[in-house]
């Protein structure tokens, strides 16, 4: 997803006025507490488009490209039909954020995401940011996603300890580059699957498939 830079907005999207209701109320809430928290972005208005909380800093993302739209929902319907019918956890969109730390706090939203069952029934379901990172978290690059800003992301992800991070790149050779904790990198290209392992067991979903279906 890509992020607009600090201070500087994209085009607006939906309703004009609650775009500026909601970027006057971010600004009240960092000029009160020196930045954002969890609850307040939770809380802010609805205005089109979405938003992570990097360290205490909101940052305003544009809506998914078309194209980036369609891979993230090939990569969530096949996981989610893999993990419904095996019973292995919940499935979550690209709405979805989790909140991988505090004071300040930090929010990070995958374009796709899942969680395993006995972490769900553990923790219960929350009308919150889930609290650390999901099992597996899903990132489709857009065309303007600088390469250290995507590499930020897949550290975040494990950092907190999601178990794996997929990178699907649909700008430079059709790849899914599939991250493992501490430091395992593999490149997948078309003519290679992948596999959900021990985070997500029995799913596989070929390269090819993501991107033609």
């Amino acid at each position: 997803m890509r992020t607009a830079p600090h201070g500087v907005g994209w085009q607006e999207m939906g309703n004009p006025a609650a775009t500026r209701t909601s970027q006057a109320g971010a600004a009240r809430m960092i000029a009160r507490t020196g930045w954002t928290t969890a609850g307040e972005l939770l809380d802010l208005p609805d205005d089109g488009c979405r938003y992570e909380l990097l360290r205490g800093e909101l940052k305003r993302t544009s809506p998914a490209g078309n194209r980036h739209g369609r891979l993230a929902a090939n990569v969530m319907i096949s996981l989610g039909v893999h993990v419904r019918a095996n019973g292995l956890g919940a499935v979550y969109a690209a709405e979805t954020g989790y909140q991988l730390a505090s004071d300040p706090d930090h929010v990070r939203a995958p374009d796709v995401s899942f969680i395993g069952r006995e972490r769900i029934e553990r923790t219960g379901e929350t009308d919150g940011y889930w609290p650390g990172a999901p099992d597996l978290a899903v990132e489709v690059v857009s065309p303007g996603d600088r390469r250290a800003e995507v590499e930020e992301k897949v550290r975040d992800w494990l950092d907190a300890g999601a178990g794996m991070v997929l990178v699907v790149d649909f700008h430079h050779g059709r790849t899914v580059q599939v991250h493992r904790p501490p430091s395992r990198v593999v490149d997948l290209t078309e003519g290679d699957v992948v596999d959900g392992g021990n985070v997500v067991p029995g799913w596989r979903l070929p390269v090819s498939e993501l991107f033609d279906s």
